[in-house]
């Protein structure tokens, strides 16, 4: 039997907790900054945001955020993790419902 989507997302945030999830984190983190400098006042979307730990780290570089994920549960908690400010949908990354050109 598979595990729920609450003990997949615990077991993984315990992960990036530990040192090696940290530091695999802050490179991740470097490597977005590196690849895609940001200014503050991007849009930027994030496809698959899983419980908002992408979205939180664009937000603080001065982005608006927008997450899509096809995990109703997880939706929940990446609303709970970044609060207002932010728009998180579920929904299928094979038919956007987002206009072209939305998104830097």
């Amino acid at each position: 039997m598979v595990g729920s989507v609450d003990d997949t997302l615990s077991s993984y945030e315990s992960w990036l907790e530990s040192p090696m999830g940290t530091y695999v984190e802050k490179r991740l983190q470097q490597l977005l900054t590196t690849l895609a400098p940001l200014a503050g006042g991007e849009r930027v979307l994030d496809l698959g945001c899983g419980s908002g730990r992408n979205l939180v780290f664009f937000k603080n570089q001065g982005c608006r955020v927008t997450g899509l994920e096809q995990s109703q549960a997880l939706v929940e908690k990446a609303r709970n993790r970044i609060g207002p400010g932010a728009d998180i949908r579920f929904g299928d990354y094979e038919d956007l419902p987002f206009s072209d050109n939305e998104f830097d």
